[in-house]
């Protein structure tokens, strides 16, 4: 079994081989599954098991000998989540710590410090709203949905040459930029973790988030060289949709602006 640790480094990466008894392992198994996040003693996991890439690396050994395993976010990363993290490793030759960067805070006390706070839109109707394109604008149709879908952009010119304004505004759309914040950033993830958001607008940088029910992308200019990450886990972003299409079994759009 495999855990990934917010707190501890593993030679290269963060990733540990657990070590526990059949004891512990049977009471707790409900905690030990996969994408759960669960703490011993001050240090926090998530679950990676029962699927690893290049577990052959991971020898380092993370062992619980004390019964006080306690469950602290059921689901955190979800099944689609780490499918998409696997990937991305096996297929970038890179490791867990590089690619689940991109997917979440490292801060993990701080993330989860802000877990019930009360988000603004506490108060008012989500908008669920299907997002069009018509007319070379993003437009609201009366269409109404439950699931999520990404738009992204190659560009910050790009995303607010062709959004209509007023839709950024609507309570469930969130726009997502690396010129954020963490707590900005840390803000929309439990949005997005708590379908509070709902249409997710993002540039290219942004497009890794832990969502449930993508069912539709929306990806802008294509071709265009921006969407080709030079940094580790390298990577283009035509590909990283294609899995996550194949994924979430989601509609892919490619629209120019």
């Amino acid at each position: 079994m495999y855990i990934f640790s917010f707190n501890r480094y593993a030679w290269f990466d963060r990733v540990f081989d657990l070590k526990i008894s059949d004891n512990i392992f049977w009471k707790y198994k409900r905690v030990l599954k996969r994408g759960n996040l669960f703490r011993y003693q001050d240090d926090f996991f998530v679950c990676l098991w029962p699927k690893i890439s290049f577990f052959e690396q991971y020898k380092y050994g993370y062992e619980i000998k004390e019964d006080s395993l306690s469950m602290v976010f059921k689901s955190f990363l979800t099944d689609q989540t780490l499918d998409m993290v696997d990937w991305m490793v096996y297929n970038r030759y890179s490791n867990y710590k590089s690619v689940l960067k991109y997917f979440i805070s490292f801060d993990i006390e701080k993330l989860l410090e802000g877990w019930k706070w009360k988000i603004e839109t506490k108060n008012k109707k989500i908008e669920n709203n299907e997002i069009l394109i018509k007319d070379w604008k993003l437009t609201i149709s009366d269409n109404v949905f439950i699931w999520q879908q990404l738009i992204i952009f190659p560009d910050l010119w790009s995303l607010f040459n062709i959004l209509d304004e007023n839709i950024l505004s609507l309570s469930g759309n969130v726009f997502l930029s690396s010129q954020d914040t963490q707590n900005q950033k840390d803000k929309k993830w439990r949005m997005v973790k708590k379908w509070l958001a709902k249409n997710i607008f993002c540039t290219h940088w942004e497009i890794f988030q832990s969502r449930l029910d993508l069912q539709k992308i929306i990806l802008f200019d294509w071709y265009k060289r921006y969407y080709e990450n030079q940094q580790d886990p390298r990577y283009n972003v035509n590909c990283v949709v294609e899995k996550m299409q194949e994924i979430y079994s989601a509609k892919l759009i490619y629209s120019d602006i």
